[in-house]
């Protein structure tokens, strides 16, 4: 079932998303912050890097696609996380430079951790809340500053809040 739930996600993100941006006018982003996880015994830390599409469906309204990676900064075990995550945004408050916006997504993870040079692979499906700041002008590249809550549909595992900083062209 899992593996199915990958596949459609994967086919929805690569042919409906490109071939709606290429109607509209598309925004391309790249964020890069650090990850803390939160499971009932302790709190994990990682950095991410993140990138992605959004098209404006309309005025206000976004919707793209994101993927990402990763890495737990532990080494006890290793742990690599990719996301492709299916995403809305929308911006509630728009000021001269700028905008507030909220969202969410859904899609899956890919958890790969390393223990004793034996790797193990895990699809897992999760959801994503968003608040962010863009500040810049509203046809050109900007700044964005973004909070991102990711949790799993996988039994143990805790909230991830995602602090991100990027650029969007």
């Amino acid at each position: 079932m899992r593996k199915h739930l990958v596949l459609i996600t994967i086919a929805i993100l690569l042919l409906l998303v490109p071939h709606l941006a290429a109607k509209h006018k598309t925004t391309n982003f790249l964020l890069l912050g650090f990850s803390i996880t939160t499971t009932p015994f302790q709190a994990e830390n990682a950095w991410v890097v993140s990138e992605g599409t959004d098209y404006w469906a309309v005025k206000y309204l976004k919707l793209g696609y994101e993927i990402g990676i990763s890495h737990r900064l532990s080494n006890d075990p290793p742990e690599y996380r990719f996301k492709t995550f299916f995403n809305t945004k929308y911006s509630f408050y728009n000021f001269d430079k700028g905008a507030l916006y909220a969202g969410g997504g859904a899609g899956v993870l890919e958890i790969i951790r390393v223990v004793k040079l034996e790797a193990s692979l895990k699809f897992v499906f999760a959801f994503q809340g968003i608040l962010g700041l863009r500040y810049g002008p509203p046809d050109g590249d900007d700044f964005h500053i973004e909070i991102q809550f990711l949790q799993s549909t996988e039994k143990g595992e805790g909230l991830s809040i995602n602090l991100l900083a990027g650029v969007a062209f």
